[in-house]
């Protein structure tokens, strides 16, 4: 994780909250980094006292996670949804591979879009979960990305619970 740059706050409260002089109860939180912002994401045992839409917040507008991998000597980039998964594959192929996350899977056009005119002879593997919603936004995001000439192929999680 270091590599990433994670770190840990015990007592964290949004930077807007705090220039704004608004008191809430600061939360324990994972943050992540990107290239000019930070994601807080709360821990799972804190998150039962927490609105569900403040589990995870960005301080600034989203932007790619990992984007040195974009202008990496690999020529294979995978997309995740989400920082772990990203962290994840790039901790079980042993730091070998080049791997980005676009922070949900919509938010590609926010994200990824405006970077691909600065990036070539890329080929992309699109790993999104197996729900309907992320087929449909990885099927979008390869008909994007093989507009711009880049060959791009999907590949799904499939998660069951027991």
């Amino acid at each position: 994780m270091a590599y990433f740059g994670f770190g840990f706050l015990e007592q964290w409260t949004h930077p807007n909250f705090r220039l704004e002089g608004k008191w809430v109860t600061p939360t324990r939180r994972i943050i992540i980094p990107s290239e000019n912002h930070y994601n807080a994401v709360a821990l799972p045992e804190d998150r039962k006292r927490i609105e569900k839409k403040y589990w995870k917040m960005h301080t600034k507008p989203m932007e790619i996670f990992n984007s040195r991998a974009l202008s990496s000597d690999s020529n294979l980039i995978l997309i995740t949804e989400g920082e772990i998964d990203a962290v994840s594959i790039w901790q079980a192929f042993e730091e070998k591979i080049s791997v980005i996350a676009i922070l949900g899977v919509a938010n590609w056009k926010i994200t990824l879009l405006p970077k691909l005119d600065n990036i070539s002879n890329k080929k992309f593997l699109i790993l999104f979960d197996a729900e309907e919603d992320s087929r449909k936004q990885a099927e979008n995001l390869r008909g994007e990305l093989i507009k711009h000439g880049f060959p791009a192929t999907c590949r799904f999680f499939l998660l069951r619970l027991t």
